[in-house]
């Protein structure tokens, strides 16, 4: 994983905003961040999930599903 620093405030039409990090990941830290968050919404019960991992679940729900379209959009062929 990488922390990347554009010159200019976007990449391509996308424009970074103050609040986003840009970062290079390789896929299979992208598996494991998406089997990361499975397994913390399967494992941490929903009124302590805020307290124990900085955010709500559904918001880890979000995240994940983010995740696991960047993994699709990134499948090598076989």
């Amino acid at each position: 994983m990488k922390l990347l620093r554009p010159d200019f405030p976007s990449i391509g039409e996308y424009v970074i905003s103050d609040s986003e990090v840009v970062i290079a990941v390789t896929r299979e830290e992208l598996v494991l961040l998406a089997n990361s968050l499975n397994e913390a919404l399967e494992a941490v019960e929903e009124w302590e999930f805020d307290t124990r991992l900085g955010g709500s679940s559904a918001e880890a729900l979000a995240l994940g599903s983010k995740v696991n379209e960047l993994l699709h959009e990134t499948r090598r062929p076989e």
